[in-house]
């Protein structure tokens, strides 16, 4: 008889409970940004905040608690969605994203899970849960928790977070009409092209963007200026993103880029 067994019994248990109660990883030396870069499977995510001009903010004092999707996650976006993402022209839209993805504060795990919910720097909220015994931001898995860094934590998700699109219809804050064949014979425009600002919305973006009434579209995102161009570029830019205006002011040509808002 192994009059041990009871003491080894009780060993073991102290072990297994010191093992869930330890961090899951810690890098406090480094920032968030710094252990990102050193773990080597947020290239993706590095560059994207490169893009969006936000490296700067995550190596601030914080705290943060970040969100953080791997290189694989990224990878379930299509390349093509991804590739417009990084363009300059979308700088709005993927602050909007990488935002979505950032807390303010040092929340463990634990924390929020018990939350269940956290308003994001963007301004929007996640939901965290426990499914199938599984830790969830929104629908994305929680692969890696609790990375404590010296301004704030990681946790490694497995797919990207969207923010909620907006209610309403995607606007720029111009009315418009269709430029005359006086116009176009003076701008040289081709047929069934071109449009005219009739009206700008008070505290509208295109107005604070510097369009003026009277200013004549000449193209929209690099095509001939027409309604159905304009709208659809509302559409692809999305929420936040920039439709680029080539206009004729006085005669001369401006380049001038609007961010898309919504209206009720």
């Amino acid at each position: 008889m192994n009059t041990n067994a009871p003491m080894l019994r009780t060993l073991s248990l102290l072990a297994i409970v010191a093992a869930l109660l330890a961090p899951r990883a810690v890098a406090a030396d480094k920032d968030i940004v710094e252990t990102a870069l050193a773990a080597g499977n947020f290239k993706t995510l590095a560059t994207a905040l490169t893009e969006a001009e936000l490296v700067e903010t995550l190596r601030g004092d914080g705290p943060f608690t970040v969100f953080a999707p791997t290189d694989e996650a990224f990878a379930k976006i299509p390349r093509e969605t991804l590739a417009s993402l990084l363009e300059p022209a979308n700088r709005a839209k993927l602050t909007s994203i990488l935002t979505y993805h950032v807390v303010a504060g040092s929340v463990s795990s634990t924390d929020a899970l018990a939350a269940k919910n956290a308003k994001t720097l963007q301004g929007s909220g996640v939901s965290i849960a426990l499914r199938d015994g599984r830790l969830r931001i929104n629908d994305s898995l929680v692969i890696a928790n609790d990375i404590e860094c010296s301004n704030g934590v990681i946790h490694v998700i497995d797919t990207v977070l969207l923010p909620p699109e907006p209610k309403g219809r995607k606007v720029i804050g111009v009315y418009v009409d269709h430029a005359s064949s006086v116009v176009r014979a003076q701008l040289e425009l081709p047929q069934s092209t071109g449009l005219v600002i009739t009206r700008l919305v008070d505290n509208g973006n295109a107005k604070k963007a510097g369009i003026k009434r009277y200013d004549v579209i000449r193209t929209i995102n690099g095509r001939p200026a027409t309604q159905e161009t304009l709208d659809t570029a509302k559409e692809e830019r999305g929420f936040g993103g920039l439709v680029d205006l080539t206009v004729v002011r006085q005669g001369k040509p401006l380049h001038i880029q609007v961010p898309v808002g919504v209206a009720n």
